[in-house]
C-alpha cells in the first residue's frame, strides 16, 4: 500500500499528491488509521468530516508562512513554520469547527484515527475513499500519479 512497509515509498507517495494539488484536485492517501492530503490555501475543518481526534499539519514546502489556527486546542496566530518542526503535530478541534489560514506554502495534512471503524478490513478502502489517485509502475520502479476525480482505491 501507499503507507505500508517502506518509508521511502511512503514519502514518495506523499510527494505524488503534489501534481494533483497543482491541478486543483483533491487527492488522498488512506490507510486504516490515516488520511493524508495536501493544502495550499485556507480550509475549514468540521468535526463530522475529519477522520478522528487528531489532525497534524506539516510543511511540504521549505516554509509555510502566516499560519493561523482557530478553533483548535493549540491555536496559532500568523506563525511561520519550516521543515524540521513539530509545532503543528497532533492538534485537536475544540468545538465543531476549526480553520487554518496561511499566506504561502503547502502543508501536508494528516487526519489520524484513534479507532478502527466497525467491521474494518484492509480490503474495504473503497468504502472510505471520496476522491484519490491511481498509482502506476513506471520504468525504474518509481510510481507516477494519475489524478482522477473518480472513486478509486490505492
Amino acid at each position: 500500500g501507499a503507507t505500508g512497509g517502506r518509508m521511502d515509498h511512503m514519502l514518495g507517495n506523499i510527494h505524488l499528491l503534489f501534481p494533483c494539488l497543482q491541478k486543483g484536485m483533491e487527492a488522498y492517501i488512506l490507510d486504516s488509521q490515516n488520511r493524508i492530503y495536501l493544502i495550499d490555501k485556507e480550509r475549514t475543518f468540521n468535526r463530522r468530516e475529519i477522520w478522528g481526534k487528531y489532525i497534524s499539519f506539516l510543511p511540504l514546502t521549505e516554509e509555510v508562512r502566516g499560519i493561523t489556527l482557530t478553533g483548535f486546542k493549540y491555536p496559532l496566530h500568523e506563525k511561520d513554520i519550516e521543515i524540521g518542526t513539530s509545532l503543528c503535530i497532533s492538534n485537536e478541534l475544540v468545538g465543531e469547527e476549526g480553520a487554518i489560514t496561511f499566506t504561502d506554502g503547502v502543508l501536508i495534512v494528516v487526519d489520524k484515527r484513534i479507532f478502527l471503524p466497525q467491521n474494518w478490513t484492509g480490503q474495504n478502502f473503497s468504502n472510505w475513499i471520496f476522491k484519490t489517485f491511481h498509482f502506476s509502475d513506471t520504468i525504474g520502479g518509481m510510481n507516477e500519479c494519475s489524478c482522477s476525480g473518480k472513486k478509486s482505491t490505492i
